[in-house]
């Protein structure tokens, strides 16, 4: 019996923590946290595919014919969301789309804790899993209410949670095809790691560290091998590329907006870059004080973290093939996001978390496991307990704030809005509230506004867009207000009088704030 219980603790471990993060993640999740800006903006790509069939958003409408084809983002997280959508209908949009999130996050869990026992033991990947469901490391914000990236990035309806599972997936492949020499699962992990980058084009990162795996791992056909993965990754990028090819012109109208994001050819972007990159990893800790101390989960991955990493580098160094699997990965990661990625999102970290999480947790088990010299067994065991205790406490204070958290369900919010909208009104608003709205013709308010940055007079885009309903929310009334006096502002107030705008109502809110709703007459 205590063989067997020992046998079989780190699979329990493992589900308990992926139950904590199921019932955690699966309450509230029509209103905690509040409506990020971007899933309706991803929603309703995926609205209008599974309703129309059309890769495109109606909130867009007028813009580069964004309504018709869709280049802003890459597919894959619509499509997948189209098809719950198809499935499980529209009438609790939010909720449906941010359970997808989570059912992605659960599955990221999952492949972790098997990766895990793959390269090393099962207690290692029992726990990491601990580690991406208890340790609080980020600090919080009005979307991310524990501090704990993978619980946090769960509860929002973008494409982040996407990426690792698919690369994660190629890395299970990757090792299939390295245990078997075989070359058709090389093909397989390239088609997987490229779809991580259909999903987000960072997810492309686990490319180059496949690719790197397979030329130090020396297979027998070695050519034949990183062949075959090209070829596999090529593959879910033909569509795409002819989806492109077809429209060029509107490609490169939409995306010109991202202009800044890749300036390749410019060194100095690359040096900006990577000195912005600690912006990504910020631990949110405050300002300097006592507060500091009640941070154990920071302190531990500041120091467990780092020489966890160091260590399997030394044992990749001497030859053990799985620290190379982990090691490769867990610092390509790093040095290509600080050298090629813009944004300093601490979302986007998801795809390196789970690799990161399995070096802490094999540091730990090592540190448990293996007596140190003049130290013996006793010591350690005590400090890491001391820890994990301190990191549970930490991390269930942190999970506790979801369910502490007040905010309006935005199902409520949604439908007091829509009781002010005459029925068949055009409405122009932020994009942010348009779900519960997309019976509307709902634009938002970013195609006037990227109309004005290509040139045209606000006034002028915004009788292009031609609507009878405006909502005006803390955001667009702090963004015109900001504005310097005459230009865009002036236009704005100009454009409402010119139309005898009239408020008909204002919702004031305790999560999204006042809205005022104005008609206009045509």
């Amino acid at each position: 019996m205590r063989h067997t219980l020992r046998c079989r603790w780190p699979t329990v471990v493992a589900l308990a923590g992926l139950a904590i993060f199921l019932f955690v993640s699966l309450r509230h999740l029509d209103s905690v946290p509040q409506v990020y800006e971007d899933e309706p903006w991803q929603a309703s790509t995926a609205y209008k595919l599974a309703t129309r069939g059309v890769f495109g958003s109606d909130l867009f409408a007028g813009f580069m014919h964004m309504d018709e084809r869709y280049y802003g983002f890459m597919p894959l997280h619509p499509f997948l969301l189209a098809a719950i959508f198809k499935f499980a209908g529209t009438d609790r949009m939010l909720g449906e789309a941010r359970l997808e999130t989570v059912a992605l996050t659960a599955a990221t869990l999952i492949l972790t804790y098997a990766l895990g026992s793959r390269l090393f033991s099962k207690p290692v990947g029992g726990v990491a899993v601990l580690v991406l469901v208890l340790v609080r490391w980020t600090g919080l914000t009005y979307i991310q209410l524990t501090g704990i990236p993978l619980v946090d990035f769960a509860r929002i309806a973008r494409y982040d949670p996407l990426v690792p599972v698919l690369g994660l997936a190629s890395l299970h492949v990757y090792i299939s095809a390295r245990n078997r020499q075989s070359p058709p699962l090389y093909a397989a992990s390239g088609i997987l790691a490229s779809a991580s980058g259909l999903a987000h084009v960072y997810g492309l990162f686990w490319i180059p560290a496949l690719v790197m795996l397979t030329i130090l791992d020396r297979p027998a056909s070695l050519a034949r091998c990183v062949a075959l993965f090209a070829v596999g990754a090529l593959l879910p990028w033909l569509p795409y590329a002819a989806y492109v090819l077809n429209d060029l012109p509107d490609w490169r109208g939409q995306i010109a907006v991202y202009a800044s994001r890749f300036e390749l050819l410019n060194p100095h972007w690359y040096v900006n870059n990577i000195l912005e990159e600690f912006h990504r990893y910020g631990p949110g800790l405050g300002p300097f004080g006592p507060a500091w101390l009640l941070r154990p989960g920071v302190w531990f991955l500041a120091v467990a973290l780092p020489l966890s990493l160091f260590a399997l580098a030394r044992r990749a160094l001497a030859g053990d093939v799985s620290a190379r699997t982990l090691v490769v990965p867990s610092l390509t990661f790093p040095v290509l996001f600080a050298l090629l990625i813009t944004l300093k999102l601490v979302n986007y970290t998801l795809i390196e978390l789970p690799l990161f999480a399995l070096a802490v947790a094999w540091g730990s088990v090592s540190l448990w496991q293996r007596p140190l010299p003049g130290v013996g067994l006793a010591a350690p065991r005590l400090l890491l307990i001391a820890l994990g205790a301190g990191i549970a406490i930490e991390g269930a204070f942190a999970l506790a704030r979801i369910d502490s958290a007040t905010a309006t369900p935005y199902p409520v919010f949604a439908s007091e809005v829509r009781q002010l909208i005459p029925p068949g009104a055009r409405v122009l608003g932020l994009h942010t509230y348009w779900i519960g709205l997309e019976d509307f013709d709902y634009r938002s308010f970013l195609v006037p506004l990227n109309e004005a940055d290509l040139g045209v007079p606000l006034d002028q885009a915004l009788d292009a867009v031609d609507p009878d309903v405006v909502l005006l929310d803390p955001r667009m009334r702090t963004y015109f207000e900001s504005l310097p006096p005459g230009g865009d502002a002036e236009r704005f107030e100009t454009w409402l009088a010119r139309h005898s705008a009239r408020e008909i109502g204002r919702i004031d809110d305790p999560t999204y704030g006042q809205m005022i709703v104005y008609l206009l007459k045509r």
